[in-house]
């Protein structure tokens, strides 16, 4: 499989994304697209990277694809577009699929170099499509006849900021690797991560004797003295009396592969690709769990959303009120300001909102002296009055109640603030001022 990946613009972000692209997609050739090959047939995809801004940009990538349309018809083509925004790329790529008219075209949108690592490897995956595929009993059969001519394989293990490479020995026994170990620091990627890379290979001497095995699998420790551990170590001739008398104690690893990757360079000759891929049994078993389990968490989100759907439904309410009769408490009393009007006429002994408002203006830091009302006001009040006003200067309060109205009334004395409360009859005439002071004297003598 070979790839064309085509960058328009030199010495821009495409070009240097393209490059690390060509990195992870492998068997690759790289170049402007304006010094792109004139024959294209010996190249099985294409990656086309481009800095994207909107519908009129990569006027160059849209040139290729028109003049190139006929020799990339049912090719594996991915477009890649660079920039802040995805904001109409998907629109872009419909158009450029136009252009090919047939072509199994991939858009890619990245934002910056980082996600370029992520996206190669994703479009590797796609562009990579084996043509002469061995079939599955037959690619089988050469894989575990290749494991079963070696014992000796380099396993990796990585977790964060870690990664080790450690050739081992290895037994094959129920489609599974096992490895007899004294430990050592390749457990700390198994138990942090417990996902591995192993790789079985043949000495290179040229091209035409490449051979290799590469696997993905998972990782897991065999309890010591379990019945498997014991059975590996018994195959390997190691008994329970002879591992009690060992200085050490051995571990056992077990490795179930997910995916075996097959290069042999002499299925070239047989007519087939040399690359061949084959997922495992294990690998089937994990996707079947997985749909299993998005399944049933899309169910559990469906009854989750039914649920509350009939919570907040206005009939279930109303039926639950049938139902369920509870009792409201009385509400409190709220006594609130009454508030009176600026061109309403000012009652005697009352402080009206517009004077009220002047009084808390005067206010001193010291206690409430409200000042000179002769220098600071413009009053019709009598001098009587003013002295009065002065001596029991109060604000109003009034609740709404069957049978009366609650009074709060507030005087400011020596800096002092006392409050008393009096209820009034609806229909009764409030008190006079006089008649108020001699009632508050009573109260408090």
């Amino acid at each position: 499989m070979r790839t064309l990946l085509l960058y328009d613009g030199k010495m821009s972000s495409a070009e240097r994304i393209a490059y690390k692209l060509c990195y992870l997609i492998g068997n690759t050739y790289v170049t402007d697209i304006t010094e792109a090959p004139k024959d294209l047939s010996g190249y099985d995809s294409f990656c086309l990277v481009f800095n994207f801004y909107g519908t009129l940009t990569a006027g160059r990538t849209k040139n290729f694809l028109a003049d190139h349309k006929e020799e990339l018809k049912g090719k594996k083509i991915a477009l890649v577009g660079i920039g802040f925004s995805d904001l109409g790329f998907a629109r872009y790529s419909v158009d450029m699929q136009a252009i090919v008219g047939t072509g199994d075209i991939e858009p890619v949108f990245v934002a910056d170099e980082r996600q370029a690592v992520r996206a190669g490897f994703e479009i590797a995956k796609s562009l990579h499509v084996v043509k002469g595929k061995l079939e599955q009993k037959d690619l089988e059969a050469r894989i575990e006849a290749y494991i079963a001519d070696h014992n000796t394989l380099a396993l990796a293990t990585a977790s964060e900021g870690f990664v080790r490479c450690t050739p081992l020995e290895y037994m094959y026994r129920d489609n599974c690797f096992y490895i007899i170990t004294e430990g050592g620091k390749k457990f700390r990627g198994i138990f942090d991560n417990g996902n591995v890379s192993m790789a079985i290979f043949d000495s290179y001497s040229d091209m035409d004797s490449v051979k290799g095995l590469q696997i993905y699998g998972s990782a897991a420790v065999v309890a010591i003295d379990s019945d498997e551990y014991l059975e590996i170590m018994a195959a390997k001739g190691m008994k329970r009396e002879q591992l009690a008398k060992l200085p050490v104690t051995m571990f056992v690893i077990k490795i179930k592969p997910l995916q075996f990757e097959l290069t042999d360079a002499s299925l070239k000759s047989e007519g087939f690709d040399t690359h061949q891929m084959m997922n495992t049994e294990f690998q089937i078993e994990n996707w079947k769990a997985g749909a299993a389990f998005a399944k049933n968490e899309e169910k559990r989100l469906e009854d989750l959303q039914k649920a509350a759907r009939e919570i907040s439904d206005p009939e279930k309410d109303e039926e639950i009120e049938e139902e369920v009769s509870v009792e409201e408490p009385a509400e409190p009393a709220v006594f609130r300001i009454d508030d009176y009007d600026e061109e309403e006429e000012e009652k005697p002994g009352l402080l009206s909102g517009k004077r009220n408002r002047r009084k808390a203006e005067e206010k001193d830091e010291d206690g409430f002296d409200f000042g000179d009302d002769d220098e600071n006001e413009d009053t019709d009040e009598t001098p009587e009055e003013e002295e009065i006003a002065e001596e029991e200067s109060f604000e109003e309060f009034e609740d709404d109640e069957e049978d009366g109205d609650t009074i709060a009334t507030f005087r400011f004395e020596d800096g002092k603030v006392t409050k008393r409360h009096a209820f009034r009859p609806f229909g009764e005439e409030p008190e006079s001022v006089e008649e108020e002071a001699e009632a508050e004297a009573e109260a408090e003598a």
